[in-house]
């Protein structure tokens, strides 16, 4: 049950193999079948309400600890906000509770094909076991099964059960692309399909009119770290992009330049005039990567300065992103971008993309220059794999809809403790 994918709107979420969920306490869950596949073996693998009701569950306080929402956020006015694609939250969570649900039958039956068995792997039993006596000790610290399930809305015995579909998750996951004996392991023209169909790179040049980057008093720039023990520091532009002093000081990059605020509107002005001077000379034949590199206040200019690549859209401002995503190879935007009042002025250049650069984050890569961006770009592609073959074999799962169409993410129970992960 595990995907991989990017949250472009708040709660366009993607599924992971912490799929969480409620029940609808009126509903009365139960046995019957929601979802069912049979295979090719000739078993046929199914899903109960209860189980269903239980992923919409953990599912709806999933929601809450990963965003850090509070419980009294529950409402029918919040769950009825637009989600994007004219879907509301409660639509789009649903759905991806469904999405999720089939993905636990898919990997029941591949569990079965290809002979794993929890039980018979050490390690996954004893994370097993490890996993029963945590709940355990928490229903004994709420008093009792009983508390438990007033408390959390489910059974001890259903946590158990999820936690044994995570498992399940990892053990097919696992046998299919692990990277030493899986039977199915990545190989280097996926990897690379991968990266040219996800990524794109950029040159930019960011003009902040209403900020100037802070300097030392020998003219150097200052950038914002922070050191082993999570405290801010401020060193110059040169220090940060030394790797071997970063790594010596055991200082951990913040990615953004130390500023302080330009209150002048002459200066504002000024900046705005540079914006637009800095185009015009891009479009008179100048080298963008030259004038980006004299110019940006955006650190990542420096930092990647043979262009920086993303996995989806370079600027989340709605209207920017219709102005740099149309870009081609080769193509820049033809006018400054606007962000927040001109705060922010953009001018961007889309370029080829650096061949192979996931390699640059493999344990013994000549190459360095994108190894953050890359740091877990295998598993990343592994997932995705994971995820489009079990939409493959979701395709053929008969769902009952008649039960489905009871549950939705407003009515579904939320227990008012909320501990927050945060992602």
């Amino acid at each position: 049950m595990k995907t991989t994918g990017k949250i472009t709107k708040i709660f366009a979420l993607v599924l992971c193999a912490a799929m969480l969920m409620l029940f609808v306490a009126s509903c009365g869950a139960s046995n019957a079948v929601v979802l069912s596949y049979t295979a090719d073996n000739g078993k046929t693998y199914t899903l109960t309400e209860a189980e269903y009701a239980f992923l919409m569950k953990y599912r709806k306080y999933e929601v809450f600890s990963s965003y850090g929402y509070p419980s009294s956020w529950d409402v029918a006015e919040f769950w009825e906000s637009d989600s994007g694609d004219n879907k509301t939250l409660d639509a789009t969570v649903t759905e991806s509770v469904l999405e999720t649900a089939k993905s636990v039958v898919i990997e029941k039956y591949l569990m079965d094909k290809y002979g794993l068995s929890i039980e018979n792997d050490a390690d996954m039993k004893k994370e097993m076991d490890e996993a029963v006596e945590t709940i355990k000790k928490a229903a004994k610290n709420l008093g009792g099964s009983g508390a438990f399930k007033r408390y959390w809305g489910y059974t001890t015995d259903e946590l158990v059960n999820y936690n044994k579909m995570i498992l399940t998750s990892e053990m097919v996951s696992t046998h299919l692309y692990d990277d030493k004996d899986g039977i199915s392991k990545l190989t280097d023209e996926q990897l690379n399909d991968y990266y040219k169909e996800n990524y794109k790179q950029y040159f930019m040049i960011l003009i902040n009119t209403k900020e100037d980057i802070k300097k030392d008093d020998d003219g150097n720039k200052l950038v914002v770290v922070k050191d082993k023990n999570n405290k801010e520091v401020t060193i110059t532009l040169d220090q940060a992009l030394d790797k071997e002093f970063l790594k010596e000081k055991e200082y951990t990059l913040s990615y953004t330049f130390k500023y302080e605020s330009v209150t002048d509107k002459d200066k504002q002005e000024e900046q705005k005039d540079l914006a637009n001077t800095i185009l015009q000379r891009i479009k008179d034949g100048e080298d963008f990567k030259t004038l980006a590199l004299e110019y940006s206040e955006e650190f990542l200019t420096h930092f990647y300065e043979n262009g920086y690549m993303v996995s989806g859209d370079l600027i989340s401002d709605k209207d920017a992103i219709e102005d740099i995503s149309e870009l081609e190879i080769g193509e820049m935007t033809d006018k400054v971008i606007s962000l927040q009042s001109d705060k922010y002025l953009y001018i961007v250049k889309r370029i080829d993309l650096t061949e192979k650069a996931y390699t640059h984050a493999d344990e013994d890569a000549e190459e360095t220059e994108y190894k953050d961006i890359f740091t877990n770009f295998k598993t990343t592609v592994k997932n995705h794999t994971y995820s489009e073959l079990l939409k493959a074999y979701a395709k053929d799962i008969t769902v009952n809809t008649n039960i489905t169409g009871k549950y939705n993410m407003k009515d579904t129970f939320l227990s008012k403790e909320i501990y927050y992960t945060y992602g």
